[in-house]
């Protein structure tokens, strides 16, 4: 199964920097079917990104995708999605959301 999804990491690392940018994740996810609304993409790929670089490489991804509710682990209901978009932070706080901790 790894090898299955390396190659599909692969696939979506576009520049072939071995990390998936922002964009690079979002496109992977929409053509998996899963047409995330802005913010559950950006908590989507800050929870993916554990070691907080900005990007996702290659590990991060498979830890993610060992679970068998991958997606709908990430998805977030309205009420979340409310107390995120009054969340007003920069770069350096943390916002508590779904019990995660994610970058605002």
């Amino acid at each position: 199964m790894s090898d299955v999804v390396a190659s599909t990491f692969k696939k979506y690392d576009t520049n072939g920097d071995g990390k998936l940018s922002k964009d690079e994740f979002g496109q992977l996810v929409y053509d998996l079917g899963y047409h995330f609304k802005p913010e559950e993409l950006k908590i989507a790929f800050d929870l993916l990104d554990a070691n907080g670089s900005g990007s996702i490489d290659l590990p991060e991804f498979l830890n993610f995708w060992k679970e068998d509710n991958r997606f709908e682990r990430l998805r977030l209901d309205d009420q979340q999605l409310q107390k995120l978009q009054k969340c007003k932070c920069d770069e350096e706080q943390i916002q508590i959301v779904c019990g995660e901790q994610v970058r605002c």
